[in-house]
């Protein structure tokens, strides 16, 4: 036999260096990884609905949303129609609004007024029942027809339909009525657009009465019941600023209206009584 015949025995070597060895991963952190960029993915799916559709939502007129959705709200027992004490209000305002007026009441004890898709305004018992000028309640139907006007209710009924929509489609929620969806809606506003309200409640409180000189007079109200813990909080995590800080506002706007508080019109007192009859037959 020849030595080249002869068979060299393998002796196998330890792999010092590491190259020839797969590196292997727990199971557990492999799955974590997938979950993250599964869900990584459908935030940013999410977002991109979001962003479509508070652009798509803002194109659509006012006159239009009226038309698509004013029927929603015709059989709802809750609102009721305002007070024949502020038909002479509305018609004072309606020049300066480039819509028809759809106002309601609802009877609450809360200190409140909230826009609905299709253009209505609620304006709270409690609300009615405090305000004491005409200005305090221009200026509160102001802040409200500027959401109107700046199509931010339109754009909260957009995030309010995708995010119960993923909900449903994740498991863990589901769509609910139309009605229940456009009402959460109406509640979700961001800061600058309670600012820009605001702003829009100052100028059609000095257009329609020539000063802004009552127009403080709910954030008077509401801020007489804020803690100094509820306003902390409120600036750090609320949608809306805290009431004191909007008074100040308001009030540093006032510097460039008459010097001397000129008199106000006061709501006819009557309205509490009508306000009681209508609340008293819900």
């Amino acid at each position: 036999m020849n030595d080249v015949d002869e068979k060299i025995p393998f002796v196998p070597k330890a792999d010092l260096e590491g190259i020839n060895v797969a590196e292997i991963d727990h199971p557990l952190k492999d799955a974590a990884i997938l979950l993250l960029g599964f869900f990584g993915i459908v935030c940013a799916g999410f977002l991109l609905l979001i962003i479509i559709s508070d652009w798509a939502l803002s194109k659509i007129t006012v006159q239009q949303e009226m038309r698509w959705l004013a029927s929603v709200w015709k059989t709802e027992p809750s609102f009721k129609p305002i007070p024949e004490e502020l038909n002479q209000l509305v018609i004072k305002i309606s020049p300066h609004v480039p819509f028809p007026l759809q106002l309601g009441l609802l009877c609450s004890t809360d200190i409140n007024a909230m826009t609905f898709p299709g253009g209505r305004i609620l304006l709270t018992q409690g609300l009615l029942e405090n305000l004491r000028t005409e200005n305090g309640l221009i200026f509160v139907l102001g802040h409200e027809l500027g959401h109107i006007l700046h199509r931010d209710h339109m754009r909260g009924l957009g995030r309010q339909i995708i995010l119960a929509m993923g909900a449903t489609a994740l498991g863990i929620g589901d769509v609910g009525s139309l009605s229940a969806l456009i009402q959460t809606a109406s509640r979700v506003y961001d800061r600058d657009q309670e600012a820009a309200a605001d702003d829009y409640g100052l100028q059609l409180t000095k257009k329609i009465s020539g000063h802004t000189w009552g127009a403080e007079e709910l954030f008077v109200l509401l801020s007489e019941g804020e803690s100094v813990l509820d306003r902390t909080v409120s600036r750090l995590v609320s949608t809306h600023p805290p009431s004191l800080d909007r008074l100040r506002k308001v009030q540093k706007a006032q510097h460039t209206s008459p010097s001397v508080v000129p008199a106000q019109r006061m709501i006819d007192p009557q309205i509490k009584d009508t306000l009681a009859k209508q609340c008293l037959s819900n």
